[in-house]
């Protein structure tokens, strides 16, 4: 399985350089969709270790499928990690922004910087103040670059690798995509999400769809 993300992450790389380089929209949109194969095939690889008539799901959700459940006020961020750069991509009912971020190993880095504070047994208030410093650095790591998260009341956050244990709530994020400061913390009542894949996602808002219909 690590040769399949090897591939998927040469593929991706080549398309956010195009990107990058030219402005090429579509060529970032593809690399979002080479992103959610990886974290699909890993979503269904441990399935199929837990019961073999999960073997041949197909769970793969495109942009238009994502876009189509989402509501104004809900967002998809969806990360790739990678040893020399890293990406973010946010997808939201009004289109699709992407950014490179810093590379695996400072972000895995950075978040276990958080998840010491953060995630401990008896954490405090006090202990999550301590840490603003850490919480505000890896939150413009990770964001700078997006549009500001602050009119988004849900956030579903597809993570990799170091980043799925990252405490996402905790975090502030810059209040504009030129990384002012003047805006960081989150507006009250926003939610985050953690999905192993947007097709979770799309799974999860039909069959709501679903019981809503039958009820």
């Amino acid at each position: 399985f690590a040769s399949a993300r090897g591939y998927y992450a040469q593929y991706i790389y080549q398309l956010m350089t195009c990107w990058r380089i030219h402005q090429d929209r579509c060529a970032a949109e593809r690399a979002w969709g080479l992103c959610e194969r990886y974290h699909a095939r890993q979503l269904v690889e441990h399935l199929s270790q837990m019961t073999e008539s999960c073997s041949s799901i197909q769970v793969f959700a495109g942009i238009p499928d994502i876009q189509s459940l989402l509501l104004p006020e809900e967002c998809v961020l969806q990360f790739f990690l990678n040893d020399l750069e890293s990406y973010v991509w946010m997808v939201h009912s009004r289109g699709v922004e992407a950014a490179t971020i810093k590379d695996r190993a400072t972000i895995e880095s950075l978040c276990s910087l958080i998840l010491r504070h953060c995630s401990v047994p008896g954490v405090t208030e006090e202990d999550i103040r301590d840490c603003e410093d850490e919480r505000y650095t890896i939150g413009k790591v990770l964001f700078n670059g997006l549009p500001s998260l602050s009119s988004f009341r849900t956030v579903y956050i597809v993570a990799d690798g170091g980043l799925c244990l990252c405490p996402f709530v905790f975090l502030f994020a810059p209040g504009d995509s030129s990384g002012s400061s003047t805006e960081t913390s989150r507006p009250s009542g926003q939610v985050c999400i953690l999905l192993p894949s947007a097709a979770a996602f799309k799974h999860l808002r039909n069959r709501r769809r679903v019981a809503t219909e039958g009820i």
